[in-house]
C-alpha cells in the first residue's frame, strides 16, 4: 500500500479530534520558537 502524502498534512489533525489536548504541547513549541527568533509575537494564518 503506497502511504498518502496528503494524510499528513490535511486529515491528521481531525483525526485527532479535541485539539484543546493539543493546546500546551504547541504552547511549549511556540515558546521555543519565540526564543530561538528573539520574537515577542507571531503572526501566521493557517
Amino acid at each position: 500500500m503506497k502511504e498518502n502524502p496528503s494524510f499528513l498534512k490535511e486529515q491528521i489533525i481531525t483525526y485527532l479530534g479535541n485539539k484543546r489536548a493539543l493546546l500546551s504541547f504547541l504552547n511549549k513549541g511556540f515558546k521555543v520558537a519565540k526564543k530561538e527568533l528573539g520574537k515577542d509575537k507571531f503572526s501566521f494564518c493557517d
